[in-house]
């Protein structure tokens, strides 16, 4: 406990140090505007309770501190100095079955940075120096210090008709002083990329790169190559009529890993696509809640909420055995995430081979475990074998300020000391498109591209491509056509996956014969084959118009058949959609919308204890009431009616700028559903203020209060925050 204090005492006293330092810069008369800095307080709260008699209490006080040295010594060579420190307090407190957990945790960082750049027409030189010190304490127990530090050089020469070069070198260490430790490694990264213009018709360009990650505690080290090059023409020819473009990109990437003691790793997996999807009532049976694309999961760059009931997941190119889950998270600032988060976050598992199946197994065995030093929520449980997996959140007294930024799937295998790993990747891409315009009223465009890829040791090949055809047509002044023909496919060597293609016709045509009123018409069809036998195809006709009936009111309405087929399920459904919408300005200050829409589904054969034919009514509307020219009402309602069920939502929002400098806003929505003998909603009020005092002083709160209902489970989150930031 006293060890504690003083270390953090000996912090407090180098970050004020250092500050009094930098700021003793900012009296040299000469250089006065050399200094800036931030200083940012708030203070944040979030009470959370639910109908199971649990309640969650989280607090947040967070201050930061940024100050930045520019000096230009000369006019090419120059430094900055900077230190930035945040300190944040928490308190967390859990309490329900006649328990209840108090946590206090708190954290101090300080990051100090050099850089110092040598500059001059046609390079530049530059280097710096970041240290990054975490100190860390939960419940009075003995704090805990993360130690990162990062140098780094980069050279770049730009001379004029010759390639350009950049070089880079990086080295970062982490540390932490656990007993027993927890965290130390290496990262060393070299960087050499040139680029070049071929008379200007061509670019050239090529990257290599090393990444050396040493883990010491694990004995472990990892090393990826990768070498990247690629070419790009572009060019027009009979007097600009013919346009063509093509474009070449080859890669080679390799890792080895070496381990020099016995016992497991974990192995990166592949993941085909990262999924999301929304609040779902019946995860197992999610056939009305699909799960969409998520790229950004899979970067790590995503920033999805994960709410009560929704679910993020991925897909897999075939089947594979998963025991273990990685999802990255984030809190939404200021507030950190307890190393207890655990106690009130509890996600399940599911898994299928085909997500458009109703149908999910859960997965049996889930734990989860958090690490708050990399927000890594680790989800461990029964092998599973399947294509696409989904992790459920079925509790979260977070509400919306608990994100996910990532997920992954690694593999473990055991290890011998000596044991080396070796994996390699390598593949090009190569595109071309051509676009003839013969006359004005007539242009034809054509554009292929090839992809393929291998992996080893497995020796996987993947091939995917496509091809597409498009003829644009103007016959008359009022009249615009377009036909479209595209095909593509992928495939790959890898055992239990298919080939696929995908083919589509479009033709469309659009008439304006009016100024005022234009019509268009579409026809499409899009055909699936899977190991080359169809397996779908659907087809769509669409008919628009709009119109403006005099000044301040439009129509819109538009009409579509379509027929789909599945002849793997031999199932049919044809469809017909109408929507109608209205748009006007009643007067200067008050404008509406209104949209009215009817959706008929006749399945063959019928789904099991459903009526074959499905009708689903939707209506909304809203407005816009300028009351004055500070204040803003806006309102908006939506109505669904369907066999299932029925689902209203409603939106109200006041906005007042009563100055330039000042803003306010109060927003309330709800929302009530009927699903058969399942009834929920929500009810959300947010308020938010701003007050920007000066040029150097901005104000501003925050509430929200938002409750859920799902049959007998309910949930209330009331969030609060204020901040305050000085700019000197």
């Amino acid at each position: 406990m006293s060890g504690s204090g003083t270390g953090r005492g000996h912090a407090l006293r180098r970050v004020f140090g250092a500050a009094v330092a930098l700021l003793s810069l900012s009296w040299v008369p000469a250089h006065g505007q050399e200094l800036h800095g931030l200083f940012t307080g708030s203070t944040s709260a979030t009470t959370s309770e639910s109908s199971q008699g649990t309640r969650a209490e989280f607090q947040n006080t967070r201050e930061a501190v940024d100050l930045n040295w520019n000096k230009p010594i000369s006019p090419t060579l120059g430094y900055r100095l900077s230190l930035r420190s945040e300190r944040v307090d928490s308190t967390s407190s859990l309490s329900g079955a006649g328990q209840q957990t108090t946590t206090d945790s708190s954290s101090l960082l300080v990051q100090p940075v050099l850089d110092v750049t040598l500059a001059s027409p046609g390079y530049t030189l530059s280097a710096g120096l970041r240290l990054r010190e975490l100190f860390t304490e939960e419940d009075k127990a003995e704090e805990v210090t993360l130690s990162e530090r990062t140098a780094f050089a980069r050279f770049s020469y730009s001379p004029e008709q010759l390639p350009s070069v950049a070089l880079m070198l990086e080295q970062s260490t982490s540390a932490d002083d656990r007993s027993p430790q927890t965290r130390d490694e290496t990262d060393t990264r070299y960087q050499l990329s040139s680029q070049y213009t071929l008379g200007g018709l061509a670019n050239l360009a090529y990257n290599f790169s090393r990444q050396v990650h040493e883990d010491h505690l694990e004995a472990r080290t990892q090393t990826q190559d990768t070498h990247t090059g690629s070419a790009g023409f572009a060019q027009k020819f009979l007097g600009d009529t013919l346009s063509v473009q093509a474009d070449l990109s080859l890669n080679y990437s390799k890792t080895l890993e070496e381990f020099f003691v016995p016992g497991t790793a974990e192995i990166g997996r592949t993941l085909a696509s990262g999924l999301r999807a929304g609040p779902d009532a019946s995860p197992a049976n999610s056939a009305d809640v699909p799960l969409v694309t998520e790229p950004a999961l899979l970067s790590g760059a995503a920033n999805v909420p994960l709410t009560l009931l929704s679910a993020i997941g991925f897909g897999l190119v075939a089947p594979e055995t998963v025991s273990e889950i990685e999802i990255s998270l984030a809190a939404e600032p200021p507030f950190v995430l307890p190393a207890t988060l655990t106690s009130s976050v509890t996600i399940r598992v599911f898994s299928t081979d085909d997500p458009t199946l109703v149908t999910w197994t859960e997965a049996a065995g889930v734990a989860g475990s958090f690490d708050p030093l990399q927000n890594r929520l680790t989800l461990t449980f029964a092998s599973t074998t399947a294509r696409f997996f989904k992790a459920y959140v079925s509790r979260n007294d977070f509400g919306a300020l608990l994100k996910a930024t990532g997920i992954a799937a690694p593999r473990t295998t055991t290890v011998v000391a000596g044991t080396t790993l070796s994996r390699s990747t390598s593949g090009g891409t190569v595109s071309a498109g051509l676009s003839y315009t013969p006359i004005q009223m007539l242009t034809a465009a054509y554009n292929v591209s090839l992809t393929q890829n291998t992996q080893d040791p497995e020796a996987i090949e993947s091939t995917s491509g496509s091809h597409s055809f498009s003829l644009t047509a103007r016959p008359h002044r009022l009249v615009n056509t377009a036909a479209t023909y595209q095909y593509s496919w992928s495939g790959t060597s890898q055992a239990g996956a298919q080939d696929t293609t995908q083919t589509s016709y479009t033709l469309s045509a659009g008439w304006t014969p009016l100024q005022t009123l234009s019509t268009t018409l579409t026809l499409a069809r899009n055909e699936s084959e899977v190991a080359g036998v169809l397996e779908s195809r659907s087809d769509t006709a669409s008919l628009g118009a709009a119109a403006k009936v005099f000044p301040g009111l439009n129509l819109d309405s538009s009409f579509a058949l379509s027929r789909a087929q599945s002849f793997t399920s031999e199932q049919e459904i044809v469809g017909q959609d109408a929507l109608f919408r209205a748009t006007a300005q009643i007067t200067p200050w008050i404008s509406t919308v209104g949209n009215y829409g009817i959706q008929i589904r006749e399945t063959t054969p019928a789904p099991a204890g459903s009526d074959a034919v499905a009708v689903t009514h939707s209506v909304g509307g809203g407005t816009v009431y300028t009351l004055s020219r500070l204040v803003n009402f806006t309102t908006r309602f939506d109505y669904v009616a369907s066999p299932d069920g029925s689902s209203l939502s409603q939106q109200y929002k006041v906005d007042w700028v009563p100055t330039s400098k000042t803003s306010f806003f109060v927003s309330y929505g709800t929302t009530q559903q009927h699903m058969g003998e399942i009834q929920g909603g929500s009810d959300t009020i947010t308020l938010n203020g701003r007050w920007s005092i000066n040029r150097a002083v901005d104000l501003s709160a925050d509430y929200s209060f938002s409750r859920t209902t799902s049959g007998t489970t309910s949930q209330e989150v009331q969030s609060m925050s204020a901040s305050a930031s000085l700019r000197f």
